[in-house]
């Protein structure tokens, strides 16, 4: 009988440390979180809050908020997909209005016109790249493409697809 229970119980242990093992292997490979810092996400991220990015392989659609790695040393980059390769992108100086391929952005989520202070003319995004913006427009508040240019696919780390706090504004993105 005693054996019966030593048997069990290290059945069980095999299990729980299998489905330790899983979580950790979809948590490390699969998914990731990060904090946002700062508020050139504002008014979709507020400062201080916490994100669960996807880190499978993926290809960025317009739209989609990334978070982009700038190495070692510094924080990821939390910014919004805004064109692709061989898109244009074009900010009006007087309205603010962004252009993607001559036509209109419909940006519901940003509450000011974008400032054009460190971009001029029309920029087109090279193979491989993605044009990236936060949607605090107001000047000096999202440093992005507009003041370094586009990113490459590759530094972009995943995309951000869940909030987990506050709590208050917990869910999908």
């Amino acid at each position: 009988m005693g054996r019966k229970k030593h048997t069990e119980a290290y059945e069980w242990a095999q299990i729980i440390c299998g489905a330790l093992v899983f979580i950790l292997l979809v948590y490390t490979f699969l998914f990731r979180t990060v904090d946002v810092h700062g508020t050139s996400m504002w008014p979709t991220f507020d400062n201080g809050e916490k994100l669960v990015l996807s880190s499978a392989p993926y290809t960025p659609r317009y739209g989609d908020v990334v978070v982009v790695n700038r190495g070692e040393t510094q924080e990821p980059l939390i910014k919004r997909v805004i064109a692709v390769a061989g898109d244009t992108v074009e900010i009006d100086a007087e309205t603010g209005a962004v252009y993607r391929n001559g036509k209109e952005l419909n940006e519901t989520y940003i509450t000011v016109p974008t400032c054009t202070e460190q971009m001029e003319g029309v920029v087109t995004v090279g193979e491989g790249e993605v044009f990236i913006m936060g949607d605090n427009r107001k000047p000096s508040q999202s440093w992005d493409s507009r003041s370094f240019g586009c990113v490459r696919e590759e530094d972009i780390v995943g995309k951000v697809c869940f909030r987990l706090y506050p709590f208050d504004r917990f869910g999908g993105i």
